[in-house]
């Protein structure tokens, strides 16, 4: 099992987002800037447990993961942070907790970017001791998919 941040990006970035990471480079350099320095086009919503990356985008979907009376917590707190998709969606992000990569949610699977740690300019991220720290920092207050959505264990 891995741990992931998972990050929705913001309603300013979002419509040029979604149509995956490489037309985003080409096409919105200003954009492009603000994810590279700052992860200013995105905001941390919640914490998964997983086999694989790969289980992440459907168990992210609002049908999954908020209905089922779910939604009376979800709803107000996706809203309370100014984000206004439900469903995990291109242009997303998820962070490997464990290795500190950050994935982008594009338009054929998930895109390995790097670490996350090079997406902070210096003298910010870098004032926490570890990136375990500066995750634990990013993860508090977040929701718990896990504790809302009844994932299987396997084995």
């Amino acid at each position: 099992m891995k741990d992931f941040t998972i990050l929705y990006a913001n309603s300013e970035s979002s419509r040029y987002l979604g149509v995956g990471l490489e037309f985003f480079r080409e096409h919105s350099e200003e954009l492009y800037e603000k994810l590279r320095t700052g992860l200013l086009t995105h905001v941390a919503l919640a914490t998964i447990r997983v086999d694989s990356i790969d289980d992440i985008y459907m168990i992210m979907q609002g049908e999954n993961w908020s209905s089922g009376g779910r939604e009376l917590t979800v709803q107000p707190f996706i809203k309370e942070l100014g984000l206004w998709h439900t469903s995990l969606s291109v242009g997303d992000l998820a962070i490997d907790n464990d290795t500190g990569h950050l994935h982008f949610c594009d338009i054929w699977g998930w895109t390995d970017m790097g670490h996350f740690w090079d997406f902070f300019p210096c003298g910010t991220i870098h004032t926490y001791d570890s990136v375990g720290e500066h995750l634990e920092e990013i993860n508090r207050g977040l929701l718990s998919v896990n504790d809302l959505y009844p994932l299987k264990v396997s084995g």
